[in-house]
């Protein structure tokens, strides 16, 4: 019976566990998946604030151009030596953001585009080196006109490529802002739905681990009923019951124990049964239990005398089982134990008197 409810309850400890791990391993795939979209979201993110930076860098280069462009106009038609300075300025400045547009755009077709940009701004920046030398400007007016027929075709490729750029850029803009709104979605249905699948998976653990504790106790009770009605039987059946471990140990003795031995079942609870046995007959009854458990007999029944509490001799007739555990190896020995003595007085005085008589004949 001890062996069933220890049994009953080593399962629900499993399945507790079990349990226990399924909603870990769920928790944390949730909060991986999470975690991954909120990581996405962000990546995203940042991409749609690179390309803002970005079209801000292409703003402030087509804006710089354009200064640029007007001090170098002034400058041919004035001469003033201040504006080569501010030439050299705006152009410095067009070379740094082309540098740092480089260094952000990410974007292959992009890359390619900026990198034609920054050629053609390079052979007009050659080109307005060339065109400010002092000693051009004294050609006069044939120089300007060739300055300016020049400028604008170098303006016109500048203008195509910098449209390209924008319109690439505004495409990559809109694109980025919307995959980062999906992904923000995506999170938010991801975490609702986590949520809510978990708090189903828990409330369907928490029911089965309150149908299987309810079925255990049941268990348990149907069990100690049993056991109590069996002990009770016992009892009125007038013998000794007891089990025992394969060292010869008692692990339990039922209450007629004292009638049968004068020791009380807390006595001989963990003691040993070679303390009952006459010393004589303890090997005999020890090799008897040994051949039951080595040659799987389930049940055995021997005849032995046993010396009481108070030195007084008896014979006892014990009916052993053995007890088998959920993996059906045997762990001990189940015995009902009757007093034989009566019956043994009997005949062995039937059978001196039967010698008696033969020896009279």
């Amino acid at each position: 019976m001890k062996n069933l409810i220890h049994y009953l309850r080593t399962r629900l400890q499993r399945s507790i566990v079990i349990i226990f791990i399924l909603v870990v391993l769920t928790i944390a795939g949730f909060l991986k998946l999470i975690l991954d979209n909120n990581t996405d979201a962000r990546l995203r993110s940042r991409l749609v604030n690179e390309t803002n930076i970005i079209t801000r860098t292409f703003e402030d280069i087509t804006t710089t151009l354009a200064e640029n462009e007007a001090a170098a106009d002034d400058y041919m038609l004035t001469g003033e030596p201040l504006l080569l300075r501010e030439i050299k300025t705006s152009q410095e400045r067009i070379q740094n953001l082309l540098a740092q547009g480089t260094e952000l755009v990410t974007d292959s077709i992009q890359g390619t585009r900026l990198s034609m940009l920054a050629t053609l701004i390079e052979k007009k920046v050659t080109f307005q080196q060339t065109v400010t030398n002092s000693a051009l400007l004294n050609k006069g007016i044939r120089a300007r006109i060739s300055y300016n027929t020049q400028k604008g075709i170098s303006d016109d490729a500048i203008k195509q490529a910098m449209g390209l750029l924008m319109n690439r850029q505004s495409v990559l803009l809109q694109q980025r802002v919307h995959d980062t709104e999906f992904a923000n979605r995506r999170s938010q249905v991801t975490v609702f739905t986590g949520t809510a699948i978990l708090f189903v998976f828990i409330t369907l653990i928490l029911v089965r681990l309150n149908v299987d504790m309810a079925r255990r106790k049941k268990a348990e009770q149907d069990i100690r009923n049993s056991e109590k009605k069996y002990r009770l039987l016992i009892e009125d059946a007038g013998v000794t019951i007891f089990t025992s471990d394969f060292s010869g140990k008692f692990t339990y003795v039922s209450g007629k124990c004292r009638a049968l031995t004068g020791y009380s079942s807390e006595e001989l609870t963990g003691q040993s049964f070679a303390m009952l046995v006459e010393p004589d007959w303890v090997t005999v009854v020890a090799d008897e239990y040994k051949d039951q458990v080595r040659k799987l007999w389930e049940e055995t029944t021997i005849e032995f005398p046993i010396a009481t509490k108070n030195g007084q001799t008896k014979w006892v007739e014990q009916h052993a089982v053995l007890i088998f555990d959920e993996l059906k190896s045997p762990i001990g020995y189940q015995c009902i134990v009757r007093d034989i003595t009566e019956k043994r007085n009997q005949e062995d005085k039937s059978r001196n008197t039967e010698a008696v008589s033969l020896a009279n004949w």
